[in-house]
């Protein structure tokens, strides 16, 4: 093909020419061609964004689940700090305040709890009421 043929298109010539079918088999296999090659860039740029993606996601997903362990880990110490804290604002010494022994029934009263002697094995847990004079 000289170089007037390669610059003249198809639909320039006219239905009768007998370079037509010549003319329209090189440009559709150039068309295939850019298309072809079209998809395949398409293709590899969809797959380099979905490896970055999935390594964004295994990455994100990581991190996330190490977050939550430090969390978890966190709320454990601080409910443990909050519990020690509790019971000791709960723990009333008996000989500080004036106190007698109660019934249940009476309002504002403490549950002692205590083991003394005694029984077939040596000691008992014993339950007191307590309330304040």
């Amino acid at each position: 093909m000289s170089q007037e043929d390669s610059s003249m298109r198809a639909f320039e010539l006219d239905i009768d020419d007998p370079r037509l079918p010549e003319l329209q088999s090189v440009e559709h296999a150039e068309h295939v061609r850019t298309t072809f090659s079209q998809h395949r860039k398409q293709y590899n740029q969809r797959k380099a964004s979905q490896r970055d993606k999935s390594s964004n996601v295994n990455t994100s997903a990581i991190a996330e689940k190490v977050k939550a362990a430090i969390r978890l880990n966190a709320r454990k110490r601080k409910a443990q700090w909050a519990q020690r804290a509790i019971t000791k604002k709960r723990r009333v010494t008996l000989g500080k305040h004036r106190v007698r022994q109660v019934s249940r029934t009476q309002k504002a009263s403490i549950l002692k709890c205590f083991n003394r002697r005694g029984g077939p094995y040596g000691l008992v847990h014993t339950h007191q009421w307590w309330a304040l004079v």
